[in-house]
This record gives structure tokens, sequence and C-alpha cells, in this order.
């Protein structure tokens, strides 16, 4: 298989989730750095031709207390049928005002619940119960990958290759 297609074929996956909302891609493991790597399933929302990935968060999460703390982070795809992994190493770009937050925050005001719980997420309750305030804490995160890592499962031998921004996306295969 030739380098480029490999790339090419990731890329693919990652821009049909646009589209699909049942597409594997569409949720992707966040992982972010704290006292102890904090590990959470999160929503794509779009990727850019840049190969970034928007996702929408409430303001008050524990994720946007640690990308304020380090913005290195890293998104992981996994594609089951396909046994396709794909690793972004990204730096997070807390995204609270301009063009591209307005876009993007009149699509989530849709369902404005999701932003304007009273307390904050992760609070705690005495019951189930919870409310809602008139207020939103809509965020948008734009992750842009330094690094690209993909890794193809298959027989008779597994494929893996490394590409870098900084290289103009140019990469090498690796070992799995």
């Amino acid at each position: 298989m030739e380098l480029n297609f490999f790339f090419d074929q990731a890329k693919q996956e990652l821009l049909r989730a646009n589209q699909d909302r049942r597409h594997p891609f569409r949720t992707l493991v966040l992982a972010t750095l704290s006292d102890f790597p904090q590990v959470r399933t999160v929503v794509k929302r779009k990727s850019l031709p840049d190969h970034s990935v928007l996702v929408y968060t409430d303001s008050r999460t524990t994720k946007i207390a640690n990308l304020r703390e380090n913005a290195n982070c890293s998104l992981i795809f996994y594609h089951p049928k396909k046994k396709l992994q794909v690793t972004f190493y990204c730096t997070a770009k807390i995204i609270e005002s301009g063009d591209l937050f307005e876009k993007h925050q009149a699509i989530a005001l849709v369902h404005p619940n999701d932003y304007a719980t009273t307390a904050a997420p992760k609070s705690t309750l005495d019951t189930p119960e919870y409310s809602y305030t008139a207020d939103t804490h809509f965020t948008l995160l734009q992750f842009l990958p330094q690094q690209i890592e993909i890794l193809q499962l298959g027989r008779p031998q597994h494929l893996r290759a490394v590409f870098s921004r900084k290289n103009n996306w140019e990469g090498s295969w690796v070992v799995p």
C-alpha cells in the first residue's frame, strides 16, 4: 500500500463522519492531562480541511480546566468494522467568541439544556434530579493535530504510519 493513499483513506473516514451521524468516527476518545490522565468519550461535530476537529462542551467541565492548564491532548477514533484506529496528538484551542463560535453556538443551542444545568457538570447531587438555568455555558473546542498516527489491523500483518504537521503531513511507516 502506498503511504499517501493510507493517509487519504483515514482522512476520508473523518470527513465521512461529518455527514453520517452513525459513522464510528462520530464519537471519539479525548485524553487530557491532570494529576492522572483524564479520558472521556466526546462527539465530533465537524472535521475541517486543515484536519482539525470541532467538539462542543459546557465551559464548566473538567476537560476545559485540564485544557486551560495544558493544551496538549490526544484524540482516538476507532472504526470496528474496518479495524482502523486514528490517533491525533493535538493542541486544543478553546473558542468562546468570533464567527466560528457563533456559527456553532447557533447549531448547538437548538438543544440549550445540554449547556444550561444550574450546577456545573460533575457537581454532587442528593438525588438524580437537576435543574436548568436560562444561562448557557456553551464552548467550542478545536483540536489541531500536530501528529496523526494511523493503525490498520489486519492479516497477514498490521499497518501503522505516522504523519507530522511540521513536515507538511509527510509520513513514514512504523512498526505496529
